[in-house]
Parts: C-alpha cells; structure tokens; sequence
C-alpha cells in the first residue's frame, strides 16, 4: 500500500514494503527469471542506479524565500554534497521536531513560523533563509552558517548557536535565552546583538554595550539615546539616522562609520575614533569631543554648538572655534562668531544664515555657494573673499568691507549695503533686487547689467532707496522697475524715458523733474509732489496718484487710463493729456473728477454738467455760470464757493459741506437733490428753474394751414432740382 504524505509544492509518496520501490522494480523480475543474475555487472550497476534513485526520490523538499521549491534536500556542499537523507518536508510552519537537518543545504529556505523543536541544524547552510517567528527551543545549531538569515520574532530558549555564523542576521523581538551564543554576541531586550548585525529602528535606548563588537552592524534610525557605547568597536557600522543623543561613546571605535544624519547632540566622544567616518548632517551640539580623531572624516553638514574639548586632529580646512565645528559645508545657523577670525577659512557651502558675524574677519575667505541669508555682517571685512553663488539676501553688510570681493552670481536680494565698500569688487550676474545701496564707496569693477552706481547710490530694478536725495542726478533711461523710492527728493531730477513701472514714489518730491516719456504705470504715486514737472508723453497707467500735487505741470500726451487721481491737486496744467482716466476731464488747466482737490479754481462758464465730482474739495472755486445740470456733487465741499447763475438743475447735492456759505444765487429745479445739507434754497434767493413752456394748440384749421404751405414750400423747390 502507497502512503501520500504533503509537502510544500505537492505530495510525496512514501512506501510500505520493506524494500524501496525503486528495488523491487529491479528485484522482481530477476526473481522469476534466475539465470538473468548470472549477468553480474549489468545486475550490479542497475541495482546501484535503483537505490541512487531512491534516495533521491525519498530526499526532503523545501521552499524558498522567493517560492521556489527545491528537491531534494542536499548536504551543504562544505560537507561533500550529496543528497541529504531526511524524507521529509520543509516549509513555512512546518513541523520539523526533532527532526535531523544537520549538515543541509537550507540556503534561501523559506521556514517562517517553522517548528524546529530539538531539531539539529548542527553545520547547517541557512544563508538567507527566513526563521522569523520560528520555534528554535533546544535547536543545535552548532557551526550552522546562518548569514543574512532572519530571526525576527523566533523562540531561541536553550538553543545552541555555538560557533555559528552570524553576519548579516536580523534578530528583533526575540523570545527566550539560547543556551550559547557565538564569540562576541550577546542578546540584549530581546535583539541579537553583534558584529554585522541588522538592527534597523531597534529600540536600544540605554543599553549596556561597553566594549562590545558591533563592527559592521546596521543600526540605521535606531534609538540608542542614553546607551553606554564606551570602548564599544563599530568599525564600518552603519548609523544613519540613529539617536545617540546622551550616549556615551568613550575611547569608542568608528572608524569608517556611517553616521550620517545621526544626532549625537550631548553625546560623549572622548578619546573615540572617527578617522573616515562618514558625519554629515550629524548634530553635535552640546557634544564633547575631547581628544577624539576626526582624521580624514566628512563633515559636511555637521551641526555643532556648545561642544567641549580639543580634539586631537579633525579633518583638513577644519577647527574649532567658539565651540563650533567650522569648515566647508558646515551647518553654523544663528551661529555667534561675531568678532572671530575666519580669514582664508574655507566656508564653501556652509550654511550661515542668521549667523551673527558682524566685525568678524572674512577676508580671503571661500564662500562659495555659502548660504548667509539675513547673516549680521555689520563692518565685517570680507576683503578678497569668494562670495560666488552665495545666498545673502536680507543679510547686513552696513559699513562691510568687499574691496576686491567675489560676488559673481550671488543672491543679494533685500540686503542692506549702506556705507559698503565696492572698491574693485565684481557683482557680474549678481541679483541685486531690494538692495539697499547708498553711501556706497568706491567703484565696483562689474555691475549685473541695467544696474549703476551713481554718487554713492546703487541704481536699479527693486533698488531700495527710501528717502535717498537724488536732486539733480541724470537718471535718464535708467531701470528703476520695482525700485522702493517712497520719500525719495528727486527735485530737478532728469528721469525722461526712465523705466519706474511698479516703483514706489509715495511722498516723493519730484518738483521740476523731467518725467517726459517715463514710464510710470502701476507705479505708487501717493502724495507725490509733481509741482512744475514735465510728464509729457510719460505713461501713467493704472498708476496710484491718489492726492498728487499735479500743481503747473506739463502733461501733453500724457496716458492716465485707470490712473487713480483722488484728491489730485491741479492748477496751472499744460498741455493735453493723451488719456484721461473715466469721469475725469482737463478743465481751465484743472483735472476735474471725484474727489478732485480744486480750492480757489476757476471754473466759471465751464461745462461740467453730468459729470462725477463727488466729495471734490471746491472751496472758494469759482463756479460762476458753470453748467453743473445733472452734476454729482455729493460729499463735496463748497466753502465760499461762487455759484451765481450756475445750473444747478437736477445736481446731486446730497450732503455736500457747507453748502450754505457759497456765494451768489445758483439756479436750481425741482430735482435738485439737497438731502443732508440743511440749506433752503428759496432763503438763499436761488432761482428755481420753471417746467418747459408748452407747446400752443394750433387746432384742425391751423394744422390744415400748416401742411398747405409745405406743399407750396415743395412746390417751389421743383424747378430748382431739375435745372441744376
């Protein structure tokens, strides 16, 4: 009778006759036929090939990691090869009790939650193979080589791993104490700790490892905070990520060590070894680093502040200065090395921003590519340093010295290089926006094109001048795009075709300046005295000119559309305007629209009738005879205005201000609107304007005499027609 037994991939069939089937099936018909023993050798090598191909077809099968099934079971090849005897089966939760796997080929096999109860495994080939979850109770597992294999979750209680090879292994979460551990490893909160171990994540937070051999293991974002690493060896270990912060790491060995990103902030490194250890972007703050060997180490990224100690040697362009780790790429933010020497210090790359520098000694520094963003260079000496590519915007370089400096492709967007030196300095390709620049001193060997300095001023897009006194200066076609020139005296400044679209001019004094063919549109023009300037041609457009003393200037050809002109003030206007903004009009050398400031003009007879002048300023105007029929004149205010004989019929004058101390008797009609002015027209002797005179009725006889003398009128206009 055959027996069918599973295994992993399908079912083997197991005989119950004493003898192997693969026998018999050579056996049987010698046996009714005797004299066939008589042929020997052939008998021999057939009998030979029938128990090889038994043992083959009784082997045990097993699984891989990656589902492939192998069958048979062999010898690790160390041992001879060879088909290895066990008849079983071998997969994920297999039950292998007490079974004899010693000296197998188990390279890759899958065995998760693998029963192995008392079994051996004694020189075992596991490399690679999956235990995690697997029951390894009173399991020999004697020389077994078990690189690389994962133990995640196993039950090792009394187990012997005696000689066992052990690198690469992941052992978390482990359950019981094995009854011997190889040379050097030890389990520590339930993790297989030692030499090329894999402990990713592992919760290590105070663990006692003095003197143990972790070379070469991976503890990348592991917790050890707190741990006692001293005199621990971690030659080529992997701790990217990890929290060291607290540890102890004293006459500690990591050499060659990834401790990239790794926080060592507060951490003890006296005496330790980190000659070519990987430590960029590693935290060292507060980190004591007394006699450490950070020979030929990368600190690109280090972060440090507060360290303690003297180290006996860093790498090369390195030191220590005001407890912090100076060099190339170094994270020095907030930093204070205010009055520090840093001349020909190597700082490219290095990461500066809000560092308080100011008074400190650059010069001949390398700065490339340096990120200072709002950096305190107050009077720092930069003299010949390398600026290139460097990010200094919204930094304070007041009263700094970059004679001869290097600022090629730099950002200096928003800085403050008042009272700077520029002497030979090259700003070629530099991006200059919202700089402040005046009072700068000496002459720059290169500027980013369209920028200029001019008697001390640094002039261009964005330029930050507020207040600057420019009186006079020759800024014709300069860029002012965007410039920030609020409060700014540019009296008799030349600025004809000059570029200051967007550009902030509020309260700025422009009297008799030369504006002819500026460009000013969306420029912010509020309160901006333009008393006698010349905007002939000049481009206003979408302008904010709210409360602009327009007083005598020239504005020929000018373009206002969508200009807002609120509160402008005008008298004395020359020429015509090529646009006028909606509701605005060029009256008598006034602009005259809502909100118009116009006291004491003359706009007598003017024809003003239907237009907006809501909340206009008229006092004391002369509105004498004006046509105001239909006018909005809402809000305004008419102190002492003279309105004698102006129409006023149908004017909207719903809570204009002292309406009632105008002068002169204006004429008014039934539609006039005086809500909210409390003024009595009849009292004030104001002429209402009556209806319409009807028309008289002619009746059927004088309509008949009508259309008689058209016909006479046709008549006669005939002959006319037909002679020409």
């Amino acid at each position: 009778m055959l027996l069918e037994r599973p295994v992993a991939g399908g079912t083997r069939r197991a005989s119950s006759d004493p003898l192997p089937v693969a026998v018999q099936g050579v056996l049987r018909p010698m046996l009714k036929d005797p004299s066939s023993m008589m042929r020997a050798p052939r008998f021999l090598l057939l009998l030979v090939l029938a128990l090889s191909i038994d043992a083959v077809a009784q082997a045990g099968t097993y699984q891989q990691t990656n589902g492939t099934i192998v069958d048979p079971l062999l010898y690790r090849p160390l041992l001879g090869g060879g088909v290895h005897p066990f008849a079983g089966a071998a997969g994920p939760a297999a039950d292998l009790t007490g079974e004899d796997l010693s000296g197998a080929d188990l390279l890759g096999a899958d065995l998760a939650g693998a029963i192995l109860l008392d079994a051996s495994l004694s020189n075992a080939l596991l490399g690679s193979a999956d235990l995690s979850g697997a029951d390894l109770t009173n399991a020999d597992l004697t020389g077994a080589n078990m690189s690389n294999v994962d133990l995640t979750g196993a039950i090792v209680t009394n187990a012997d791993l005696t000689g066992a090879l052990l690198p690469g292994v992941s052992g978390s979460g482990l359950v019981g104490v094995p009854a011997a551990l190889p040379t050097g490893w030890l389990i520590v909160d339930g993790y297989l700790i030692g030499p090329e171990a894999v402990l990713p994540s592992a919760e290590l937070a105070g663990a006692m490892l003095a003197g143990v051999d972790l070379d070469g293991v991976v503890l990348t974002n592991a917790n050890l905070a707190g741990a006692d690493l001293a005199g621990a060896s971690l030659v080529g270990a992997n701790l990217i990520g990890a929290n060291l912060g607290g540890a102890s790491l004293v006459g500690a060995d990591l050499s060659n060590a990834q401790l990239g990103s790794t926080s060592l902030a507060g951490a003890d490194l006296t005496s330790a070894t980190l000659t070519n250890a990987i430590v960029t972007f590693v935290d060292l703050t507060g980190a004591t680093l007394e006699l450490a060997d950070l020979t030929g180490s990368q600190l690109t990224g280090a972060k440090s502040s507060g360290l303690v100690g003297v180290p006996t040697a860093l790498p090369t362009d390195w030191q220590i200065l005001n407890g912090y780790l100076v060099g190339p790429g170094a994270r020095l933010s907030f930093a204070n090395l205010a009055g520090a020497d840093l001349s020909g210090t190597d700082l490219s790359g290095a990461v500066l921003d809000h560092a308080m520098l100011s008074g400190t000694n650059l010069a001949g520094a390398n700065l490339v590519d340096a990120d200072l963003l709002a950096a305190d260079l107050l009077g720092a000496s930069l003299a010949g340093a390398d600026l290139s590519g460097a990010q200094l915007g919204s930094s304070t370089l007041v009263g700094a010295d970059l004679t001869g400096a290097l600022l090629v492709n730099a950002v200096v967007t928003n800085a403050d290089l008042t009272m700077a030196i520029l002497t030979d300095a090259d700003l070629t390709g530099a991006v200059l926006d919202g700089v402040a620049g005046s009072g700068v001193v000496g002459t720059p060997t290169a500027l980013p094109a369209p920028w200029q300095l001019l008697g001390g001023y640094l002039l261009g897009p964005g330029a930050f001048l507020p207040d600057a006194d420019l009186s006079g200066f020759a800024l014709a076609g300069l860029d002012l795009t965007n410039a920030a020139l609020d409060h700014a005296i540019l009296v008799g400044a030349d600025l004809a075709g000059t570029l200051l679209a967007g550009a902030n001019l509020l309260g700025a004094d422009l009297t008799g300046a030369s504006l002819v063919a500026a460009d000013l549109a969306g420029a912010q023009l509020g309160n901006v005295v333009l008393n006698g300037a010349d905007l002939t041609s000049a481009n206003v457009t979408g302008a904010n000119a709210t409360n602009v003393d327009f007083t005598n200037a020239t504005i020929a050809l000018a373009d206002f559309t969508s200009t807002l002109l609120t509160g402008a003030v005008s008298s004395g206007l020359v020429g015509t305007p090529a646009v006028l903004p909606i509701e605005w009009r060029l009256v008598n050398g006034h602009l005259v629209g809502p909100g118009a400031v116009l006291p004491g003009a003359d706009l007598s007879g003017a024809a003003l009738d239907g237009m907006d002048l809501s909340n206009a300023v008229l006092t004391n105007a002369n509105l004498a005879g004006a046509n105001l029929n239909g006018t909005d004149l809402s809000g305004s205010d008419m102190l002492g205005a003279n309105v004698a004989g102006a129409n006023l019929g149908g004017a909207n004058l719903r809570f204009v201000v002292d309406l009632s101390l105008v002068v002169g008797a204006a004429l008014y009609d039934l539609d006039t609107d005086f809500t909210g002015t409390g003024f009595d027209p009849v009292a004030a002797g104001w002429t209402l304007l009556g209806p319409p005179a009807p028309v008289p009725s002619l009746g059927s006889l004088g309509l008949a005499l009508l259309a008689a003398a058209a016909i006479v009128a046709a008549l006669r206009r005939v002959p006319a027609q037909a002679t020409s």
